[in-house]
């Protein structure tokens, strides 16, 4: 839903209105704007625009590999300026800048450990899903595998009946350490599948090539 520009007269913000500013929960904040949320995961996507993921106050675009808080989202998705965003964000009544929505508090959830799924023995589902399905060349998939930036899990269901065998893409932090995890479905039929796993840190998001 649009949001029409404010007026763009210099308005000082404090640094604490600012930091109140940044904490908005973001899903909240949509909602109220009509906009439609679905979930993936403990992230929530949105409807309109699935490549940009929401978890309380934080956002990341997954197409153009950015994100951040609550202030840099509305600038970027409602094309506003800052003091715009600002407004927008914590209100405006009788030129006294008031709190709208709630913020998010991330001590109402504890962190999620990152943790990436156990590794099937092999790669020939994904390999032949990916380069079948989605036509990748086998040097790529290989080149990717070697590089343990692409696997194939082997996952069980909780009463241990099942097994599961996804693609999962992995992203690494500067120093060399897995920080995120894209988990995609590798069947052909039925709806397709597809989240980050809990813990990740979507800075570290693996560019999609596939």
């Amino acid at each position: 839903m649009p949001i029409s520009s404010h007026n763009t007269t210099y308005v000082h913000f404090t640094d604490e209105q600012k930091q109140c500013a940044n904490n908005i929960d973001l899903e909240d904040f949509l909602r109220c704007k009509g906009e439609t949320l679905e979930k993936s995961g403990r992230e929530k996507r949105l409807k309109s625009d699935k490549s940009i993921t929401i978890r309380g106050n934080e956002w990341f675009d997954h197409s153009k590999e950015i994100g951040g808080y609550a202030i840099g989202f509305v600038q970027k998705f409602y094309g506003l300026s800052f003091p715009e965003a600002m407004i927008e964000l914590i209100g405006e009544q009788n030129n006294t800048l008031t709190l709208a929505f709630k913020t998010y508090d991330k001590k109402k959830e504890p962190p999620k450990l990152f943790e990436l799924p156990p590794k099937n023995n092999n790669m020939k589902r994904t390999f032949a899903y990916l380069s079948k399905h989605r036509c990748i060349d086998y040097s790529v998939l290989y080149f990717f595998a070697k590089k343990n930036l692409i696997y194939e899990s082997h996952e069980l269901s909780k009463d241990k009946l099942k097994e599961y065998h996804n693609a999962i893409f992995v992203g690494y932090d500067e120093n060399g350490v897995a920080k995120h995890g894209h988990k995609r479905g590798i069947y052909s039929q039925g709806k397709k599948f597809m989240q980050n796993l809990e813990g990740s840190n979507p800075h570290c998001h693996l560019s999609r090539v596939f």
